[in-house]
């Protein structure tokens, strides 16, 4: 893991640098059109996840899930979901503010968001690497949400609205070590049952 976390700290620091010199000056678009520039400008050539490292994601993800029901927190706990009868399992120290919040949402529902009308996330992570907050989010409508910032509330880098397969690998090392360490802070065994059904 050593060796993974220094390639994580190298990839969040060229980051910034890199979408300065490289990000096209913004033109109205989609997201995802400017999802995929700001892959290209942060990271160069663009290679998606592989479909081994997908259903891995998709399976710590299903084993934090199960985990989570089990010995997570519910809405009742969720400063922001108390009184909604929305099915939550969350985790964050409350005596930690800087410590990794990680939720599962089992079933989508609707809120005000602008315009537009959207699911909320099924899973979230979030957490610290190399001096950066990273916020990670696979929806209920097969796209995903990354956003990386240095901390200054400004954020520097996002992906959205992406179908899942459309994540880059060096997207996904990020996201497998914000997921590690969050797994580590509240001993979820990611290790365990490989095949953890829905």
């Amino acid at each position: 893991m050593v060796e993974a976390r220094t390639i994580d700290i190298e990839l969040i620091g060229q980051i910034e640098p890199n979408l300065k010199a490289h990000l096209p000056k913004y033109k109205r678009s989609t997201p995802e059109e400017r999802s995929r520039e700001m892959q290209e400008a942060a990271f160069g050539k663009v290679e998606h996840v592989s479909d081994a490292d997908y259903e891995e994601l998709i399976v710590k993800v299903r084993i934090i899930r199960k985990w989570l029901k089990e010995h997570g927190k519910t809405a009742d706990e969720h400063p922001e979901y108390q009184g909604t009868g929305h099915e939550i399992y969350w985790l964050k120290d409350a005596e930690d503010p800087t410590s990794p919040y990680i939720c599962v949402e089992p079933k989508p529902w609707e809120q005000q968001s602008g315009r537009n009308l959207e699911p909320y996330p099924k899973f979230t992570v979030e957490g610290t690497v190399a001096d950066s907050e990273v916020l990670f989010e696979l929806n209920f409508d097969d796209t995903y949400y990354l956003s990386i910032s240095r901390g200054n509330g400004a954020i520097s880098f996002v992906s959205s609205h992406l179908p899942r397969r459309e994540m880059t690998k060096r997207e996904s090392a990020i996201v497998n070590t914000v997921i590690f360490q969050t797994s580590s802070r509240y001993a979820i065994p990611l290790e365990a049952g490989i095949a953890i059904p829905d």
